[in-house]
Order: C-alpha cells, then structure tokens, then sequence
C-alpha cells in the first residue's frame, strides 16, 4: 500500500490593513473654492465700486458727486489688484488639493501668507488715511444734506436718516479691526491645519499630475 506524504499547506498571507481614504483634502480644498470664488467676486466689486461707484451714486442719488481722494483710490485699488491675485492662487490651490495633487497644498499655504499680510497692509493702510476717510465720509454726508433740504425734507428728518454723520475716528477703527479679524479667520484655520506632520506626510505621498 503506498503511502502518498502530505505537502505541507502555505500560510494565507496575511491581507493589508484597509485604510479608509482621508477626507481633509476634499473639505479644505472645497472650502478654498468657495472662499475664493466669493472673494474673487467681492474683489471685482469692489474694484467696480472705487472707480464708478461715486459717480453711479451722485447719478442715482441726485446728489453732487463727490471727488474721492486720490490717496483712498490708488491704495484701495491696489489692495483690490493683490487680492485678486490671491484669490486666483487659492482657487487653484483648492482644485489641485481635491485632485491630492501636492501643488495644491502648497497654493494654499502661500496664500495664507500672502492673504495674512495684505490684511496687515490693509490694517497699516485704513490707519494711516483715516483722516481723508473721515473728510470724505463728511463731505458725501454734506452733499445728501444738502440735496436733501433742496427737496424740502423737513431738517428733523435730514438728521435722522444721516447716519454717516455720525461716523468718528472710534467708530471707523473699531470697525476696521473686526473686519480685518472675520477676514483672517480662514487663513489662519487653513494654515494651522496644513502644517500638521500628519498632513505634510500625506501630502508627501501625493503623485504629481497635471
């Protein structure tokens, strides 16, 4: 009777461990593109509102138009034009970041820092003109005065719907401070969250693409 030796049975070798796909890149690259894209178009508006927005408003309003400072336009429009340069980077720094493409990250990173830094210039900016704001603000809130009294608009009734006279130095720093701080919320949040080891080794894994 032959006997037939038994071939030993390899081991199962043992499967890799699943690792569900991360989901930050989707969300910050998302929120990027929202951010920018309502930046980008908040940009053009304003960049718009600098340049006709006085003269739409004497138009509209039938009041006397009113010469903004050259100083108010030259340093607002420039501030516009970074801004949407920036904008154009996140945009591009949200969709390479979806795609897990490492440029993305990289986007987003610089503008943070250039988005951080515009709102200091920004900052250095509104401080230093305060004075012609304020002149400006005066001068727009004389002009609606006085068409107003043109329109026999009872005086009682001129003051209370003036609200621009009521604009101080306080008033226009104090407001100036806390739109420079909502604006700075999401840089902040993108960068601290992109410079976690455990991210830039994730993000060190990405394959290059187009």
């Amino acid at each position: 009777m032959t006997t037939h030796e038994s071939k030993p049975v390899p081991e199962p070798i043992p499967a890799e461990p699943f690792v569900a796909e991360s989901r930050w890149p989707r969300s910050i690259g998302a929120a990027s593109i929202v951010y920018a894209g309502f930046g980008i178009l908040f940009m053009l508006l304003s960049l718009l509102g600098i340049f006709i927005g006085p003269m739409l408003q004497a138009s509209l309003g039938g009041i006397k138009p009113v010469p903004v400072p050259p100083v108010l336009i030259i340093g607002q429009s420039s501030l516009v034009v970074a801004g949407l340069a920036l904008g154009i980077i996140l945009l591009a720094g949200g969709i390479q970041t979806c795609r897990r493409r490492p440029r993305g990250p990289l986007l987003i990173k610089v503008w943070v820092v250039g988005r951080l830094s515009l709102l200091l210039a920004g900052l250095v900016f509104a401080f230093s003109t305060i004075e012609p704001n304020l002149e400006y603000q005066k001068q727009v809130s004389e002009a609606v005065e006085e068409m107003l009294r043109e329109r026999d608009i009872p005086e009682e009734q001129i003051l209370a719907n003036l609200p621009a006279q009521n604009i101080s130095r306080q008033s226009m720093i104090t407001w100036t401070i806390s739109l420079t701080g909502a604006f700075a919320i999401y840089p902040i949040i993108a960068g601290v969250l992109l410079s976690s080891s455990a991210k830039r080794e994730e993000i060190a894994g990405w394959a290059e693409g187009e």
